[in-house]
């Protein structure tokens, strides 16, 4: 059972809606997801900020997903 922390109507980003979709399938299990996740930028010399795509937390877990 596949557990969204966000509304699918929110991701503007093609790769990421074909990334979405893909999770639907993953119905095995129970996986929490959160979509677009902004990340601390005090760790990074250039970058000013950072996100995640998709944060999915199972029970073997953390996976950390950026879609191309």
């Amino acid at each position: 059972m596949i557990k969204r922390l966000y509304s699918s109507w929110h991701i503007a980003d093609q790769g990421e809606r074909s990334a979405d979709k893909l999770f639907t399938s993953l119905d095995d299990e129970i996986f929490y997801i959160i979509h677009h996740l902004r990340i601390s930028s005090d760790y990074h010399k250039t970058q000013l900020a950072g996100e995640i795509d998709f944060l999915v937390f199972t029970r073997l877990g953390l996976m950390v997903i950026e879609v191309k």
